[in-house]
């Protein structure tokens, strides 16, 4: 697994169980229908040198991802900067062990029924 990953995951708390539960954070911050198909993407590119620590692979610089909203950030620069505002925020919410983020788990099964008819249409 790459270290991008597995630092993703140990901060906050995604087992292998969880794949498939974990909304996209573009779309939980946008208010549009999450989508639970989605990867763990770079904030700032790791070429770019990633966090303000210089650490690309650091937590702050990594975000969840459907590809639509990761291609937003390829072309959208203020979507990008909201976007790394969002994090840093659920990142001081996370650390201040406030109520679980946004985007973490969604066991309501009509809004799953919902969003996978909506991913379909996309």
């Amino acid at each position: 697994m790459k270290k991008h990953i597995r630092v993703f995951r140990k901060f906050w708390e995604i087992g292998e169980q969880d794949v498939g539960r974990v909304r996209c954070m573009g779309c939980v911050m946008e208010k549009v229908a999450p989508n639970y198909n989605c990867e763990i993407h770079h904030i700032k590119g790791r070429g770019m040198g990633g966090s303000k620590t210089g650490e690309r692979d650091s937590i702050e610089n990594l975000v969840l991802l459907c590809r639509s909203c990761h291609q937003r950030t390829d072309i959208d620069k203020p979507f990008n900067e909201r976007l790394q505002k969002h994090v840093e925020k659920e990142i001081k919410r996370k650390k201040n062990n406030d109520n679980e983020p946004d985007y973490r788990y969604d066991d309501f099964r009509d809004e799953i029924k919902v969003v996978e008819k909506m991913n379909k249409l996309r």
